[in-house]
């Protein structure tokens, strides 16, 4: 589909006339129908979580009480992204969910990913990094929201849930259940019960001083936020709502990092590499509800770690 040049010159003038400091252009999300578009949001909050309306509220408020606090102390680093922690990196690679309310089974994928990788001490470019394999965000959602919530790709997830399918049973590596989008029968190859990663306890850090301290010592965080139009057509620098633009629905992502300088979260989408800087963002702190509430992972009990054979030098050298 052709790029939409009307949708982006619009809001190329609305920013211009806003003020807005944030870089929009064309991105795959603009190849899209507005249906389409929509179809890659995907969070609808349940019975024990905030509305969007009042997540918006209370990170808005929370920020502003923040900006009435003069000289105020800190202890933990001024940035942070688990990309590049001392060379390591410990995020999996940018995936897209395609037309498909999944965005949920994606964020939480992407968090529980980090953290396992954190709580084992082995980042994706380390000897050990192949060990540690992605999991299945077909099973979270196709198994976790279809047929446990009776959800869809059209109706969305919430996180609790999600997360209470990561604990029981657990998800199976993406080996055994490779995502589409698109409504799929629950069909896993056999033997995913034996390899499964199973989460025991998760956190939900309500104050942005508490989620910097857990990004910046345990790992990443979940979280989900208001969408308005205008976010499809982000490519660079920190997001902050145009004021003008629709809003269109909820969605979920990884909070990867933080940049006090900029004021920002920084995220991974599920929205492929054609989008935002290589799938990735940063938000404006107290923006779209970013931060009124995000879920941490606190530990597992039990992660699949499949350890490749490593021949000693020594029987290479035998005859």
């Amino acid at each position: 589909m052709a790029l939409d040049q009307k949708f982006l010159d619009d809001l190329l003038a609305t920013n211009k006339q806003k003020g807005v400091t944030w870089q929009a252009g064309p991105t795959s999300l603009l190849q899209l129908n507005a249906a389409q578009r929509k179809a890659r949001l995907g969070y609808v909050p349940g019975p024990a979580e905030l509305p969007l309306q009042e997540r918006e509220r209370i990170s808005a408020l929370a920020q502003q009480t923040r900006g009435m606090v003069q000289g105020a102390r800190t202890v933990t680093p001024p940035a942070w992204d688990w990309r590049n922690v001392g060379g390591n990196c410990y995020i999996s690679a940018i995936k897209d969910q395609g037309n498909c309310g999944s965005c949920v089974a994606f964020g939480v994928a992407a968090t529980l990913e980090g953290s396992m990788r954190l709580f084992t001490s082995m980042p994706v470019n380390s000897v050990l990094g192949s060990s540690i394999q992605d999991l299945s965000e077909a099973q979270l959602f196709y198994c976790g929201a279809e047929v446990t919530d009776g959800c869809s790709c059209t109706t969305g997830w919430w996180v609790t849930s999600a997360l209470s399918y990561a604990s029981t049973p657990g998800i199976a590596p993406a080996s055994y259940f490779t995502y589409e989008a698109g409504d799929q029968g629950c069909q896993l190859n056999a033997g995913w019960q034996d390899e499964l990663t199973i989460l025991s306890a998760y956190g939900t850090p309500t104050e942005s001083a508490q989620m910097k301290q857990w990004i910046s010592t345990q790992g990443p965080l979940i979280s989900c936020f208001t969408v308005y139009e205008d976010f499809y057509g982000y490519t660079s620098g920190v997001y902050q709502y145009n004021g003008n633009a629709a809003q269109v629905g909820g969605h979920c992502i990884c909070v990867i990092g933080y940049d006090d300088n900029q004021q920002a979260w920084l995220c991974k989408n599920s929205w492929g590499t054609g989008w935002g800087m290589d799938g990735y963002f940063y938000i404006g702190y107290g923006q779209c509800g970013i931060d009124a509430s995000m879920w941490s992972i606190e530990s597992f009990s039990r992660i699949e770690i499949n350890v490749p054979p490593i021949i000693p030098p020594l029987l290479e050298s035998l005859p």
